[in-house]
């Protein structure tokens, strides 16, 4: 006798409910990665334009440090803090000032340690 659909017992399958179950979560866990990643994101350009800002201004800063450092280390500016602060110095005289010479046929390179010869005897290595 053929089986009717009707008389069929009140089997369970369980395949197709895991199937769609794990379906589910797969594309419920792509969704929330997706939203996560796409947040993460958001924030590290957020961070990065505000890290952005903070070297400009840093960078300017600089800039107008070193502007004025090199407006202190004019001679003038150095004169008027001298004058300023009161100290007794003065601008200095020709005998205070040592000139040195060299001689005329310059330095001999010094000996290498360990074999007695000095740099210009020593063959250079092949």
């Amino acid at each position: 006798m053929a089986k009717n659909r009707k008389s069929q017992g009140g089997e369970f399958r369980a395949g197709p409910v895991v199937r769609a179950a794990l379906l589910c979560i797969f594309l419920g866990g792509s969704a929330i990665g997706y939203v996560w990643q796409t947040q993460q994101v958001a924030k590290l350009g957020v961070e990065r334009r505000q890290k952005e800002t903070a070297l400009t201004r840093i960078e300017s800063e600089n800039a107008l440090k070193r502007h004025q450092y090199d407006l202190q280390l004019q001679p003038r500016a150095l004169e008027e803090r001298v004058r300023t602060l009161r100290l007794p110095i003065g601008p200095h005289q020709p005998g205070q000032v040592i000139h040195v010479s060299e001689p005329a046929g310059g330095l001999t390179p010094p000996a290498r340690v360990g074999d007695g010869l000095a740099a210009s005897d020593a063959k250079p290595d092949l």
